[in-house]
């Protein structure tokens, strides 16, 4: 019987595919003459593209997708490739080819192969026809569209599109207030960086490294750098002046930079953040890697981007419909799948999956794509357009006792604006909650966060005392004399809060921040002071002493003037005139180093010294020797009288190392031990752990079982151990190789017999040593703290190892020339020096290290 809709056959076949189309269709009952006679009415009468349209969307959604992935190739693609993006079996794709082949729609063997006939399964490559590709756009547009969900999921209430662009200002405010030096590449921070994390409440339990940034906090901190609102300065991070503007502008426009910056920046990589991902050796160097670089980290970014305009805004979708339409489109959307022979074979090469004792397991290319590719968009979905408020999220509750896993997602109102699917940015303004300002000088702010700019103008006059949905604020006498010295008055400050808080403040807050601008009134700051300093009245023993007294100017102490503004060069030439020997002291270019230290509490005070502020300085903590001009003792009752009108040790002992070469190790013990007496606290008997050695210091902080012995840091080099631990701690340095004096000192260079000396002892020794044994032979294997904290030391000096790397006991390979990079958990990435190629190895994989006396430069 002829078909119900004769409009299900392409125009242009030959008579034997239509024959092959009739027979599938069940005509086995009419006769040969009929099936003839009834193609060739079908050839006659669909000549039209709606022919075409009309077949393809009568085919399989299986054999759609295949077609749909061709035409995303340019109509071309090698069976290896194709096959990589079906779903099914191998028998199943084999016989959804051969149909679309007899269909028609897709040709074999290409024509540029002189007619050379192949099978199906022999042929490298597939065509798509012509005629099939002009009507598969509007057919894939109408079976393509992504799939609602029946079930609607529970949402997570985490994040809010404002909650980012505030965090921006926090963190903008957390950089203008301490010194936070730049991170490194691999997102390393240190205390500062743990400090503003703590502010903010980003921190992860299950952060392994303290060091790294949190995941949420690199994040804030790639988009600041990518909109240029950070910059260096003197090694340290400080905020652009145009920050200000951006964030009293239009919320839209900061959102949308936001946005902008986050597609195009380097520096955070979300397939990085894929834990289920570890690095994989490679044997092979001549093979390339498929392992995204951050650069198509960034372009995967846009492609995921143009998919995501597909999905209706407000409506919920499951992770796995932005998987099958990435999957259908463009499997290669973030790692290439080829036979250009570097990306050639089955396995993804660089990485694999995580298994037990962190063992890292092959992937599939054609059978794991959702474990590599889908991973990233989930990845994606999590992290970074949540934090962007561009999806929301959802999960659903488990039915058989499994955890819940969130698994949904929805376009917000704000990511439909960003993605160019709505017109108008959504207003805020309704959903904001007002500021509470508390009788106690706190003031809260309530999530949905405030706008920007009011966000931005409260931290310049309060201090932000962290918070995640709820942010606390404190207003000081401190932070609001701050606020007036950046311009603010009393009556503006006011202001902004009543508007914020939607009525009248408190008010013993009115009144106490009336006073405190009150008493910053009372006091001058005049930058580019000239004074000059006559300790022993040279001046008014001149007999010009009344034309030097008015060019000195005005009298501020007994022997100190302020010199008129413009009157510098007129007071010179009057002291050289009566030849007074002048000195110029510039104390904005910072201290000259005119202190030196004695053994015990002495201190030397040069000539070039004897200013007016290292005196009040000396005098403010020792006191003179008689007969000896220019030196100085300690006074513990100086000390403990300067600890009682507040300056800290801390602050003796850098002014003191301000102005030498750095303060001795007594001193700073001294200052400290009497600086604890004068805030009433008792001085017990401690154990101290001193390494003058910066490299060694901080290689022996970086293992965290030797830095959780130290209790305290009194000073740069020196440490208070935990009570009762120095026993450990000298245990813990011995298995490394570093000896310690009675003292708590290091020892000298000096190896002990059972430990063999280090490469290079003569001309570049090292101040510890490592146990190496008879190559092959058991007792040359290194426990795994000693490797690492070998590898930690490489990385730090920039010296070279030869490594020996085994599997399964047998070496697989020695390098000679191998410099270490990263050293991330138990993954070291190395850079092969004669090759120049990069290598990653596994803790487990390594035989053993050897510390080479040469460094690398590259």
């Amino acid at each position: 019987m002829p078909p119900e809709s004769p409009e299900l056959f392409l125009d242009g076949y030959s008579t034997e595919s239509l024959k092959v189309m009739a027979r599938r269709r069940g005509w086995r009952d009419a006769t040969s003459a009929g099936k003839v006679a009834l193609i060739a009415f079908l050839k006659e009468r669909l000549f039209s593209r709606s022919a075409n349209q009309g077949l393809i969307r009568s085919l399989p959604p299986r054999q759609q997708h295949l077609l749909a992935a061709l035409k995303a190739r340019g109509g071309k693609a090698d069976l290896v490739t194709l096959l990589a993006t079906a779903s099914g079996d191998g028998a199943e794709v084999a016989t959804d080819l051969r149909d679309l082949v007899e269909l028609g729609l897709m040709l074999y063997p290409p024509r540029a192969e002189k007619g050379r006939k192949h099978r199906l399964g022999q042929c490298p490559r597939v065509w798509l026809d012509s005629t099939a590709a002009d009507a598969l756009a509007p057919a894939s547009a109408a079976w393509g569209r992504p799939k609602l969900l029946a079930d609607p999921p529970e949402e997570i209430h985490e994040a809010f599109p404002g909650l980012l662009l505030a965090d921006m200002v926090l963190v903008l405010n957390s950089l203008a207030g301490t010194q936070v030096p730049p991170p490194t590449d691999d997102l390393r921070g240190g205390r500062p960086w743990r400090e503003i994390a703590t502010r903010l409440l980003v921190l992860e339990e299950e952060a392994r490294d303290r060091d790294v940034l949190p995941p949420r906090l690199a994040f804030i901190y790639a988009i600041l750098v990518e909109l240029n609102l950070v910059r260096v300065s003197s090694g340290f991070l400080v905020a652009a002046p145009v920050a200000g503007d951006l964030f009293h502008g239009d919320p839209a426009n900061l959102h949308k930079a936001a946005f902008s910056a986050w597609q195009k920046t380097q520096i955070w990589n979300e397939f990085q953040r894929i834990p289920e991902l570890l690095p994989r050796p490679i044997p092979d160097e001549a093979l390339g890697l498929h392992t995204p670089s951050a650069g198509k980290v960034s372009r995967a970014r846009g492609k995921v981007l143009a998919v995501l305009k597909r999905f209706a805004p407000a409506h919920w979708y499951a992770f796995s419909s932005l998987e099958r339409e990435l999957k259908v489109d463009d499997p290669d959307f973030l790692i290439r799948r080829g036979d250009d022979g570097r990306h050639a074979g089955t396995t993804y090469r660089g990485f694999g999956q995580r298994g037990r004792d962190n063992t890292v397991l092959p992937l599939n290319l054609t059978e794991d794509w959702e474990r590599v590719e889908g991973r990233f968009l989930a990845r994606l979905l999590l992290e970074s357009l949540h934090w962007l408020g561009v999806v929301r999220l959802g999960y659903h509750r488990p039915r058989d006792g499994d955890a819940s896993r969130v698994d949904a997602f929805a376009l917000t109102p704000a990511g439909a604006y960003l993605l160019g699917l709505a017109s108008g940015y959504p207003d805020g303004r309704a959903e904001r909650v007002p500021l509470l300002v508390q009788p106690d000088f706190s003031i809260l702010c309530l999530a949905p966060a405030p706008d920007t700019g009011m966000l931005h103008d409260l931290c310049a006059f309060a201090d932000h005392q962290g918070g995640d949905r709820v942010a606390r604020f404190i207003l000081s006498r401190e932070s609001v004399q701050r606020g007036c010295h950046q311009g603010w008055s009393a009556e503006s400050i006011t202001r902004i809060l009543t508007n914020a808080a939607g009525g009248t403040l408190p008010q013993n807050i009115a009144a106490s921040i009336q006073e405190w601008e009150e008493a910053f009134r009372r006091f001058r700051i005049i930058q580019g002071v000239t004074l000059v300093e006559d300790p022993h009245g040279l001046m008014s023993a001149s007999p010009q002493a009344a034309k030097l007294h008015s060019a000195a100017g005005g009298r501020l102490a007994p022997g100190l003037r302020r010199v008129r503004q413009g009157g510098k060069s007129t007071l010179s030439a009057a002291l050289r005139k009566a030849r007074i020997p002048v000195r110029h002291l510039d104390y904005a270019a910072g201290p000259a180093r005119v202190l030196t230290f004695d053994e015990g509490d002495g201190i030397t005070c040069s000539p070039r010294g004897d200013d007016w502020l290292t005196r009040s300085l000396l005098e403010r903590i020792a006191r003179p020797v008689e007969g000896e001009p220019g030196r100085w003792r300690l006074d513990p009752r100086r000390v403990r009288a300067a600890a009682a009108d507040g300056v800290s040790a801390d602050e003796m002992v850098r002014a003191l190392g301000e102005r030498s070469r750095g303060a001795r190790p007594e001193i700073r013990l001294a200052i400290t031990a009497w600086s604890r007496r004068a805030a009433g606290v008792s001085v017990a008997r401690l154990s101290l752990f001193t390494c003058q050695d910066q490299e060694l210091r901080e290689m022996i902080l970086a293992v965290p079982e030797l830095a959780a012995e130290m209790e305290e840091q009194i000073a740069d080099d020196t440490f208070v151990v935990r009570a009762g631990r120095m026993t450990a701690l000298r245990r813990a340095l011995k298995a490394r190789g570093v000896r310690l004096r009675s003292d708590g000192s290091l020892r000298d260079r000096t190896a002990p017999s059972d430990l063999a000396p280090g490469p290079g002892a003569g001309a570049d020794p090292l101040p510890f040593r490592w146990r190496r044994g008879t190559r092959g032979s058991a007792s040359s294997a290194a426990s795994s703290a000693q490797l690492r904290f070998l590898l930690l030391r490489a990385i730090q000096t920039r010296r070279k190892v030869r490594v020996e790397m085994r599997r399964d006991g047998e070496t697989l390979y020695r390098s000679r020339q191998l410099a270490p990079l990263v050293l991330d958990g138990s993954v070291l990435t190395a850079a092969c020096l004669e090759s120049g190629g990069r290598w990653t190895f596994h803790l487990d994989q390594i035989r053993a290290v050897e510390l080479l006396a040469g460094r690398f430069t590259t």
